[in-house]
């Protein structure tokens, strides 16, 4: 349980701030994308040698490297926010009347930052919280079946995970050929699909993890005041 939290604590208020940053960086991930594409398209006029707007290709790159920028701020912010969140909807579970969780509140946040065990821990950390938020009744959400946006956030998130590494180890790379700099642009291209998908994912999986919370709270609250 969260130190100091000695009940259950409402999720609704940080969801809401959550999930519109996660839309935020979802946009921003959405121009990164259509910038990206554009300089696909610079890449096939430089391959063949035809012509083009110098002052558009300025344009697009200037936009490029500010929206890189505003994306990765975006997306540290939003990180922060999201195990706030994590940690809090976790810290619910035993007030729900869930038992038998594996994952102790104060470490599923520290999964996503421990290689190796960032490969898999935190998705069993987040099939269990939307199981036992689904189903709090003693040990029965761990009969729950998952929804099927859980391996698919996961899957998505391993492929942008991937290929941001092989981004982040291109960094010092000097691009002599079009290939080079063609392959580099496929790399973005990809992960910012897969990016795209994942946030989806995890947004729906908020939601979903939110409303069943409120709702089983909200339900142990009729029934104690119909006691009285």
């Amino acid at each position: 349980m969260e130190r100091g939290q000695k009940e259950f604590v409402h999720p609704a208020s940080l969801t809401k701030v959550l999930v519109v940053m996660m839309w935020t960086y979802l946009s921003l991930t959405f121009v990164c994308l259509i910038l990206n594409l554009a300089d696909s398209y610079f890449l096939y006029v430089f391959r063949f040698g035809l012509d083009y707007n110098e002052a558009v290709y300025d344009a697009v790159y200037e936009a490029s490297e500010i929206s890189t920028l505003v994306q990765a701020l975006s997306l540290i912010a939003t990180a922060i926010v999201f195990l706030r969140w994590l940690h809090r909807c976790h810290c619910n579970l035993p007030y729900l009347g869930a038992e038998g969780m594996t994952y102790d509140p104060r470490f599923v946040g520290i999964w996503y930052f421990i290689p190796i065990l960032n490969y898999y821990r935190p998705y069993f950390g987040m099939k269990e919280l939307w199981q036992a938020s689904r189903v709090p009744r003693n040990k029965e959400w761990q009969k729950l079946p998952v929804t099927w946006f859980l391996p698919l956030w996961w899957f998505f998130w391993l492929v942008a995970e991937v290929l941001s590494w092989m981004l982040i180890l291109m960094v010092n790379d000097e691009f002599e050929e079009i290939e080079d700099f063609e392959y580099h642009n496929q790399l973005l291209l990809g992960s910012d699909i897969a990016t795209t998908i994942f946030t989806l994912c995890v947004v729906r999986l908020i939601l979903d993890i939110s409303r069943n919370q409120v709702g089983h709270y909200e339900h142990q609250q009729l029934k104690k005041r119909e006691a009285h």
